[in-house]
């Protein structure tokens, strides 16, 4: 009996060994795995943390480019300016001088368009003769008051047709042939003449643009030329 209990206990105490063995393996096993699975979420958030970082400076690079952006769009902003004073400033005339201008060049284009009317009309030599000169006389103010305009860069553009007034002498002039054209040709011429000599006298005497003073002084010697050729030829005729 006594064996028998002995051997019990012996059977029962190795029982209780290797089941405390298996429970102590399983147990170092599930540490090792917790271990290993910690290490793996380390890892992870290791390359989560990198990446978002990562993703930080790429949106810190982006941030930047739109500050770039920001910077091109200022820059752009500062050479608008810089374009629009590159343009040409154009300089004021008084009214006086506004009214020299447009007048001188309306008395030219009128000389001109008249005088070329008078080439293909008239078969008086004198008148022929008077109208080539006018055409070329003319021509060469108009191209030099052009140039003061564009030089001074004066805020005024001659007109580019005739007035009320001029157009209807012009108009007066295609309807008249032979010699009443060369008598009211030389009328017209006359008168005009007359009043384009005050003109330019006055605004080289008190005008208020330098070159255009200049430039009105020189045109009234050519103007009194002018003026002394068409008197004589008008009183020839009447």
């Amino acid at each position: 009996m006594t064996r028998l209990a002995a051997s019990y206990l012996s059977g029962t105490c190795r029982i209780a060994a290797v089941v405390i063995t298996a429970v102590t393996v399983s147990l170092v096993a599930s540490s090792a795995a917790s271990a290993a699975g910690h290490s793996k979420d380390g890892i992870l958030l290791a390359q989560n943390s990198n990446t978002g970082g990562a993703t930080g400076n790429a949106g810190g690079t982006s941030s930047g480019s739109g500050n770039d952006g920001g910077t091109n769009a200022g820059t752009g902003a500062t050479m608008a300016p810089a374009e629009n004073s590159s343009a040409v400033a154009m300089k004021s005339l008084s009214a006086a001088s506004k009214d020299y201008v447009e007048k001188a060049a309306m008395t030219d284009r009128f000389e001109i368009m008249s005088s070329k009317l008078a080439l293909k009309q008239s078969k008086n030599a004198d008148i022929k003769k008077f109208a080539q000169q006018m055409i070329s006389d003319h021509g060469k103010s108009t191209a030099q008051l052009k140039s003061v305009i564009r030089k001074d860069k004066l805020d005024v553009k001659p007109p580019m047709k005739l007035d009320d007034e001029h157009a209807k002498l012009y108009k007066q002039l295609q309807g008249t042939k032979g010699a009443d054209f060369d008598k009211l040709y030389a009328k017209i011429q006359t008168e005009g003449h007359e009043e384009a000599l005050r003109l330019h006298q006055t605004y080289a005497e008190t005008g208020d643009q330098p070159d255009l003073q200049a430039f009105a002084g020189d045109v009234s010697k050519v103007v009194e030329t002018h003026l002394a050729h068409i008197t004589a030829i008008n009183k020839a005729l009447h």
